[in-house]
């Protein structure tokens, strides 16, 4: 009888496993070639630079905007809608053009009713004033007949005293005619002292009447310039920055409706990165790109405040370019804040950031090979960096221009 040996098959699990260790160190075997391998790279295909020693202006770089020093914020002085707009931003202005028209129905009717009531005030005034000379007439009229009966008993009595010695008169009548003499007196007396206070009372009512009358017409001049004012006008010569509403929109008293900058005293403002603001100072000299043309200025003010990672710096311009910039015009410009009579310097290439350490293959004696190396680079200007470690005076560097061999220690060159 024959035995018959079945072949034991390799479990399933064990095929998986060995599988997997083979694809590992196969992937370590790629990856170590492609680290330390020979890997061969065509000078033509490189951008190497030379470190030199030499002179170098330190700068910040920024961008920004012409600005004018005098601006002002046109406001409203009704409430209203607005019904019409004549001027957009960037427009040249004049003092008396007119921005835009506000139409306010509420400011009509306003001075409709304030000049009716004026006209009654001004009708009761004149009535009073007639009420009161008429009055002051009547007063001054008795005060005269008063003084008429006066005289005549005067008269009387100085008669009387010749005969009440002779007895033609009693004595009882004269002394009547002396009683009646001085009563008239002091009631003459106290009818001119009422008709003065009735004049001096009379005297204030008119002051008190004319100045509410004044209050009046003062209100009525204000609401009439706020009609002028529906014609909203700059006020000042220059160019609108910004129109701050649209036509048909509502606006409140005080409301925003405009800027307007002068075109004559323009500086510039950039902006540069937080990192570098704090080797910046004022008097810094600064050099704006206009496009064309450059122009020299002065650092004169550095906000605090970070935006979006950068600081706002304001430039004073040396000279008038109202007739080359206006506001809002782009600009470009760089902050010389140093000047290094002995700086190793390296041409500029994106990868390369300044303040930093950075890994850049330095370029054998032999010019064969190419090492990675760290350096440490400071500021530098538009298009040099400086190198304060890690190079000396003609070594060669390979610029990262997008290089496809960054994860390789050592390159080997070639001219072919």
């Amino acid at each position: 009888m024959d035995l018959v040996l079945e072949k034991k098959q390799t479990p399933i699990k064990l095929k998986i496993l060995i599988s997997a260790v083979i694809i590992l160190m196969s992937l370590s075997i790629w990856a170590m070639t492609r680290t330390v391998g020979n890997f061969k790279v065509n000078t033509a295909d490189l951008e190497i630079s030379e470190v030199s020693l030499k002179s170098i202006r330190i700068d910040v770089a920024g961008y920004g905007v012409i600005k004018s020093r005098n601006q002002r914020i046109v406001t409203s002085q009704v409430s209203g809608t607005v019904v019409s707009l004549y001027k957009r931003p960037g427009d040249k202005v004049v003092n008396s053009d007119v921005i835009l028209v506000i139409d306010s129905p509420s400011l009509d009717q306003d001075v409709s009713s304030l000049k009716l009531d004026i006209a009654k005030q001004k009708s009761e005034q004149s009535v009073m004033e007639l009420e009161s000379n008429l009055m002051l007439l009547e007063r001054q009229a008795k005060i005269s007949e008063m003084s008429t009966n006066y005289e005549k008993e005067l008269y009387k009595l100085h008669a009387e005293e010749k005969l009440v010695e002779s007895g033609i008169v009693s004595k009882l009548n004269y002394i009547n005619t002396k009683l009646n003499v001085e009563s008239i007196s002091k009631r003459i007396e106290i009818e001119e002292a009422v008709l003065v206070q009735a004049q001096e009372i009379n005297k204030k009512n008119l002051s008190l009447k004319n100045r509410y009358f004044g209050e009046l017409n003062n209100q009525l001049v204000i609401l009439e310039k706020r009609k002028e004012n529906l014609n909203v006008v700059p006020m000042m010569g220059g160019e609108l920055l910004e129109l701050k509403v649209e036509l048909g929109e509502s606006v409140d008293q005080g409301q925003q409706l405009a800027v307007i900058g002068s075109t004559k005293n323009l500086i510039a403002e950039l902006r540069v990165p937080q990192n570098k603001a704090d080797a910046l100072k004022v008097g810094d000299v600064a050099h704006i790109d206009l496009r064309p043309g450059q122009l020299k200025g002065s650092v004169t003010r550095i906000e605090k405040m970070v935006v979006d990672g950068t600081v706002l710096v304001e430039v004073a311009l040396e000279e008038d370019i109202s007739g080359r910039a206006r506001p809002a015009l782009s600009i470009e410009g760089t902050i010389t804040v140093d000047t290094v009579d002995r700086a190793l310097v390296l041409k500029r290439a994106n990868g390369i950031e300044e303040n930093s350490k950075v890994e850049l293959f330095k370029v054998a004696s032999s010019g064969e090979t190419a090492r990675k190396v760290e350096v440490t680079t400071g500021l530098g200007s538009e298009f040099e960096v400086v190198l304060t470690s890690g190079a000396q005076e003609g070594d060669l560097f390979v610029l990262p221009t997008g290089n496809d061999f960054n994860d390789k220690e050592e390159i080997h060159l070639h001219n072919n």
